[in-house]
């Protein structure tokens, strides 16, 4: 005869089994010293002007080091701005609009193809303010970054 506790029960081992496989995202205290070491971001220079109105791409680089990586369910979110005659194509990029985003898999490595345009000739800048979360083993820490590019439009 099955005991009425058993399929609670193993409901029960289930979860908290995959709860121990899960690591544990970190407090609202960004930028973590031990885990900002462990995470370089690089903004590729662009080497040439752009057209005015032509769409363009700068490369965002995440680099990390040692035994950290980017967890495929951790929060990351790559927030663009620029000033005139700069400006993004898109507000914001995600995990999910890098070039390859290893889906359901840790990363140690993440590019992104940044879009943009000059709306007219001159020189601005492109930013890309990064806020993710950096993991190891048993948790993640939020780590916040900013880098520019200058652009010319010619």
């Amino acid at each position: 005869m099955r005991t009425p506790l058993r399929a609670p029960a193993a409901a029960l081992l289930a979860t908290a089994a995959l709860l121990a496989a899960t690591p544990v995202w970190g407090g609202a205290d960004s930028g973590d010293d031990a885990a900002g070491k462990k995470l370089e971001v690089v903004a590729v220079p662009l080497g040439k002007a752009v057209a005015p109105g032509a769409e363009a791409r700068a490369q965002l680089v995440l680099t990390f080091k040692e035994d950290a990586t980017h967890h495929w369910g951790a929060p990351l979110k790559i927030t663009l701005s620029g000033t005139a005659p700069v400006a993004p194509t898109k507000p914001a990029l995600t995990r999910a609009d890098a070039v390859d985003p290893l889906a359901d898999k840790d990363a140690t490595r993440l590019e992104f193809a940044v879009p943009f345009k000059a709306a007219a000739k001159g020189s601005g800048t492109l930013s890309a303010a990064v806020s993710l979360f950096v993991c190891f083993e048993k948790d993640c820490v939020p780590v916040d970054r900013t880098v520019t590019w200058t652009v010319k439009s010619e």
